[in-house]
């Protein structure tokens, strides 16, 4: 009888040593897709911020709207107190 206690005791050792290996290479898998999308989203990150520092130039010197109406109501005055068609 002892002897088939400790065939049971072994069984159970290779099926919980069998479970941690199948949790061990689940959790493995896991962690290789999370770096891999994590990746991705710092790939995305760095080209917005590459965009961002583009737009951010090219807006350097940019008149506001408010700045463009404010000036073409001024020229149209001129151009009514000289007489001249636009």
């Amino acid at each position: 009888m002892a002897n088939e206690h400790e065939v049971s005791i072994d069984d159970l050792a290779a099926m919980v040593s069998a479970g941690f290996t199948e949790v061990r290479d689940q959790i493995s898998s896991l962690r290789d897709n999370v770096k891999q999308r994590f990746d991705g989203v710092d790939g995305r990150f760095d080209r917005l911020e590459r965009d961002l520092a583009e737009v951010k130039y090219l807006l350097t010197d940019v008149v506001r709207r408010d700045e463009f109406l404010e000036l073409k109501e001024r020229v149209e005055q001129v151009e009514r107190r000289l007489g001249i068609k636009s």
